[in-house]
């Protein structure tokens, strides 16, 4: 009489989900639990239906008991998987993407999602190894531009630049897409490639100063200086606070001898960012090479204290280098 009573309100649930009355239908797959947890499909029914409502609490509770009813309930622990992902339970995700094995890695959400919670638990081999898997399959520019950052994140930037690439053909004008390829390029060292997507991301977000920032520093790669200062310019005019223009148009005018100007752009840069060691040395080398020995100690101590303890100190995401 239990399993028929709380097969009933399952079956009442289930009709009630499908006219997307959610609410009730929590309530009635609460009620089949109180006759029988083992109802087949019970518990991944109320797991959906608290997502559906909001209820993140109840469809973690939900799923996981899902899972331990039936182990072989592959749609419970995906469920499951992506819910403790959207949490920031990364660890416990990835028990659960372990679990469903191939059939995480070739679905492209799920795939997705176990390679960034690898990647946020430092196991950055075993997150390309999937990323390589699911890309392929993937024919979502805006799927393709998250897998790219992904790649960037482990500093695989052929494969970012890949994966930013067959967006852009999917959707040429999907933004910041030319952005993240020519600044993946930059990381490669290939500045002259990566000036024409920089050009072409300006005609779509043509106020953006990272953007501006990027393909000025590319154009400096270049020997294009005349170009990129006066880009360089025109981002610290509408965007002072961009602390990397500043630097970067510090360490030109230092390379030209303009220490006046250099200063004050590197002094900038230094109080707008004060964590990169590289600002903080380029502006010992400005202050030494005009007689103010003392703050030009200062810096290089500082300079020195970033770079033991960024030496000390581990982290999940790949040191940023100085352009």
């Amino acid at each position: 009489m239990r399993a028929v009573l709380s097969s009933a309100f399952n079956d009442w649930g289930t009709s009630e989900a499908r006219q997307g009355l959610y609410p009730q239908a929590l309530e009635h797959f609460h009620e089949a639990e109180k006759w029988d947890t083992t109802t087949p499909g019970l518990m991944r029914n109320t797991g959906t239906a608290a997502l559906k409502v909001g209820d993140i609490k109840e469809a973690l509770r939900a799923f996981d008991a899902a899972v331990q009813v039936d182990s072989k309930d592959e749609a419970a622990r995906a469920r499951l998987a992506l819910t403790l992902f959207r949490t920031d339970q990364y660890a416990e995700a990835v028990t659960q993407f372990d679990a469903l094995g191939p059939a995480a890695a070739n679905d492209p959400n799920l795939g997705y999602a176990w390679s960034y919670s690898l990647v946020r638990l430092n196991e950055g081999q075993k997150a390309t190894a999937i990323l390589n898997r699911i890309t392929p399959q993937v024919q979502s520019a805006e799927s393709l531009v998250s897998i790219g950052d992904l790649y960037s994140v482990l500093e695989d930037y052929e494969h970012a630049v890949a994966a930013y690439k067959k967006a852009i053909e999917l959707d040429p004008a999907f933004p910041h897409a030319r952005y993240k390829m020519g600044a993946a390029l930059l990381r490669l060292d290939r500045p002259d490639a990566a000036i024409a997507p920089l050009r072409e991301e300006i005609k779509i977000t043509p106020n953006d100063p990272d953007v501006q920032y990027n393909l000025a520093y590319a154009l400096l790669q270049t020997s294009q200086k005349q170009e990129a200062l006066a880009m360089l310019r025109s981002v610290i005019d509408v965007h002072p606070e961009h602390a990397q223009a500043q630097y970067q148009m510090g360490k030109v005018l230092l390379d030209q001898g303009q220490m006046d100007e250099a200063v004050k752009h590197l002094e900038a840069a230094a109080k707008l960012d004060p964590s990169k060691d590289y600002i903080h040395y380029q502006l010992q080398t400005a202050y030494r090479k005009i007689g103010r020995k003392d703050d030009a100690d200062r810096e290089l101590a500082l300079y020195r204290d970033i770079k033991e303890k960024k030496r000390e100190k581990a982290t999940v995401r790949p040191a940023e280098r100085a352009q």
